[in-house]
């Protein structure tokens, strides 16, 4: 398993992560669904994280071949 933290907000989240949101939301101007989020990640063996213990929300996927495909497609 791999990761990358998320921000404490948009502007500081990794560009890949900002561009993924933008391109999964329907609702521009509104926040997305946690279930849908989870169902986009999916597609990348991933899943999105609250932060619990760690200092930010996180992104978790199954490998770091997942994690560099997803890297790549919304760089």
């Amino acid at each position: 398993m791999t990761r990358f933290d998320l921000g404490s907000n948009m502007k500081d989240c990794p560009k890949y992560w900002v561009n993924f949101i933008a391109d999964i939301n329907l609702k521009p101007g509104y926040d997305v669904p946690m279930r849908r989020l989870q169902r986009e990640l999916k597609k990348y063996n991933a899943r999105y994280h609250l932060a619990g213990s760690n200092p930010y929300d996180y992104i978790e996927f199954e490998s770091e071949k997942d994690l560099s495909f997803f890297i790549l497609r919304y760089a």
